[in-house]
């Protein structure tokens, strides 16, 4: 928050990110929209309901915010017609003529990325519409107010998307390829598997796979569902990503220790998914963050480790496999003992002989 205060001085607000940036082209494209602002001179702005609905709600027309937590037994994304041609909610909004054209593009450009520059000339109608819209961090970075004791910083995500007040606008769903036995009830269609209700525009943002799928006039890009290739943990992860920019880690604090192995297996599965699915999908970012969380959490325990090799190995995840074997190496005679060798192909036995000579030889250099 401190940062963003000496920002301001220079005539720029919020704080830059990566998501931020890919959503500057929801801003300046036309796909997808579901909502248009008509201005009292007939200028007409074209925008998200889903974005609006994450990051500024006052935006959206009192019809939507009262749509929260229906049930849409009628929409097209219940399971006998998972592959409708999409429909979209379709709204226009007349804005006041006491409402500054500078200005809502200047909340709109926050909305969307985050970040923004302001010319002096908007600072004061703007003030007035960050007031109306409740927009509490950006009026203390407009009247550079500093940061209270425990104030979050504020940060472009768009999570609030998947919460009640985005379910008007969602338009695809995306199920996984598995998932554990488990009762699941859904508040917006009768699908009774594990899956999720997303939106088209902040998913082609975040991934230029799905954005080519979408844009590509295929059978598919016309499906209301998406079976996506991995596991519901692995999809939950992914999703949190899309919408926030940022991968959920593993903490390695007493709960992670005090799992046994076979929860901690389950959950650095969903990440050799993720790396698997990222190689596809054009993932880079997914596919280090991955890699990142799995070798933080590889701490030495070699019944861990032997069964994410024999896991990356069915999906060729060789990054992983590689990480796990080096986590590993100096176990090596404790590992041939036991006889947990005996799975693993005389390749993956190589690499972790090959290792273990190598830690062998550095600690006695």
């Amino acid at each position: 928050m401190v940062c963003c205060l000496h920002l301001s001085f220079f005539g720029f607000y919020g704080v830059p990110s990566k998501l931020g940036k890919r959503m500057e082209r929801a801003l300046q494209d036309n796909e997808f929209v579901d909502l248009q602002f008509v201005l009292s001179n007939g200028q007409a702005l074209k925008v998200h309901g889903a974005i609006l609905a994450a990051r500024c709600p006052y935006l959206l027309p009192p019809e939507e915010t009262s749509l929260k937590g229906r049930k849409c037994d009628d929409c097209p994304m219940n399971k006998n017609e998972t592959e409708q041609t999409q429909i979209k909610l379709k709204h226009e909004v007349r804005i006041s003529d006491r409402v500054d054209y500078g200005a809502l593009i200047k909340i709109l450009e926050y909305t969307y990325t985050g970040f923004f520059l302001l010319e002096e000339d908007l600072a004061k109608p703007l003030k007035a519409l960050v007031k109306f819209c409740a927009l509490t961090p950006l009026s203390r970075m407009l009247n550079r107010k500093l940061p209270t004791w425990g104030m979050a910083n504020p940060c472009c995500k768009f999570t609030g998307a998947l919460e009640h007040r985005g379910n008007p606008f969602v338009d695809i769903i995306l199920e996984p390829e598995a998932f554990e036995e488990m009762t699941w009830n859904c508040s917006m269609c009768q699908l009774s598997m594990p899956h999720l209700h997303a939106h088209r525009i902040i998913l082609s943002v975040s991934c230029d796979y799905l954005r080519a799928l979408f844009q590509s006039g295929m059978h598919d890009s016309l499906s209301q569902m998406i079976k996506v290739p991995i596991g519901w943990k692995a999809l939950v992860k992914l999703v949190t990503y899309f919408y926030s920019g940022e991968l959920p880690g593993i903490k390695t604090d007493c709960i992670w220790n005090n799992m046994d192995v076979k929860q901690q297996l389950q959950e650095l599965q969903a990440y050799v998914e993720l790396s698997s699915l990222a190689e596809f999908w054009i993932l880079e970012e997914v596919a280090e963050e991955s890699l990142n969380v799995i070798v933080s959490c590889l701490n030495g325990d070699h019944k861990t480790s032997v069964q994410i090799i024999h896991y990356a190995i069915s999906l060729c995840q060789w990054k992983i496999v590689e990480v796990a074997v080096s986590s590993i190496a100096h176990l090596y005679p404790k590992i041939r003992d036991a006889g947990d060798l005996e799975n693993l192909s005389a390749e993956v036995i190589e690499m972790l002989r090959a290792e273990y000579v190598r830690y062998s030889q550095k600690n006695h250099s």
